[in-house]
């Protein structure tokens, strides 16, 4: 990454970031979503969770050290789909191709100007190079090829998804992004009330019937919530949003409610101070086990495993 070089004018503050293919597994990058921002000022905005460092106002995407293209970026804090959080989000739009037969040359080729290239989950240290033809997975994870990987962002979303939050924070004044087919983008139209975006999508065939956890989506530490549509409908008394979701095809039997972890009651349950008959017994015999002791807690790990890599 480097900022320095005479750039014209209309730039602004400018930084070049190189788009590199891996020598290891051929994949591509781009630099981190750190080297993308200027240093912290008072009027930053795109750090984490902080005032954090300040984003250029123009992006250089270099191949080969030859600029080839302009971007921009701006940071993001998606709602996550599946669980009450909110992920940290940096994204790479292209703004224009400068040197269009060395940039048909990269995966990036076949989007034009507005679309996301590069997306960054600024918290988990996720990075995510869009390909046409693939769905979003983490830089670096596995195979990113085979049915199973990650299919979705840490947040639960996909790039058009992510895409249309984009063009509504960073506005363009046309939309860039084609219309497509997104369950994320359905299941998120349903949490916001939006009855326009819930007939756009089943109108482009998105099945109504979907809110099952994808894989890739992170839910660590959260507590879930209603990812069915129908269910996301009713729960918030929308009328509308329901009649047209059955319409489509849902199944009125699913009732995918609020998941909650179950409560153990007997946690709630007052506990007494124990009486001086029981104190002395301990204290005459510790490793005696009363009838009414309460349950030592196991100790040991989570069956559920991380689904990301080389984080913390």
């Amino acid at each position: 990454m480097r900022s320095d070089g005479d750039f014209p004018a209309e730039w602004g503050r400018t930084l070049v970031g190189e788009v590199f293919r891996d020598p290891d597994d051929e994949e591509w990058t781009f630099d981190d979503w750190q080297e993308i921002t200027f240093p912290s000022v008072e009027d930053g905005r795109h750090g984490h969770h902080t005032s954090g460092s300040v984003a250029p106002d123009t992006v250089a995407i270099a191949l080969d050290g030859e600029i080839v293209a302009l971007g921009e970026t701006g940071g993001m804090t998606p709602t996550n789909l599946y669980v009450y959080d909110t992920e940290y989000y940096q994204f790479l739009r292209l703004r224009a191709v400068l040197d269009p037969e060395r940039w048909a040359s990269l995966p990036w080729g076949p989007f034009r100007n507005g679309q996301l290239l590069y997306a960054w989950d600024k918290f988990h240290r996720q990075d995510y190079f869009r390909y046409p033809d693939r769905p979003p997975a983490p830089v670096g994870y596995g195979d990113s090829h085979q049915p199973g990987d990650a299919a979705v962002m840490t947040y639960g979303g996909d790039w058009y998804d992510l895409a249309q939050q984009v063009e509504r924070e960073y506005p363009l004044g046309y939309r860039a992004e084609p219309a497509a087919s997104s369950e994320a983008c359905l299941i998120r139209a349903t949490q916001d009330g939006d009855l326009a975006a819930v007939r756009e999508q089943l109108a482009l065939g998105t099945n109504p019937d979907i809110g099952a956890e994808p894989a890739g989506v992170h839910t660590s530490f959260c507590t879930r919530r209603a990812s069915s549509p129908l269910a996301i409908a009713r729960q918030d008394r929308r009328p509308e949003i329901t009649r047209a979701l059955i319409s489509a095809g849902a199944d009125e039997r699913a009732q995918n409610a609020v998941v909650r972890e179950p409560i153990d009651l007997a946690q709630l349950r007052p506990i007494g101070k124990p009486s001086l008959f029981v104190r002395l017994i301990y204290l005459v015999r510790p490793d005696l086990r009363l009838p009414f002791d309460r349950p030592q807690r196991r100790s040991g790990t989570s069956p559920h495993k991380r689904w990301w890599k080389g984080t913390g």
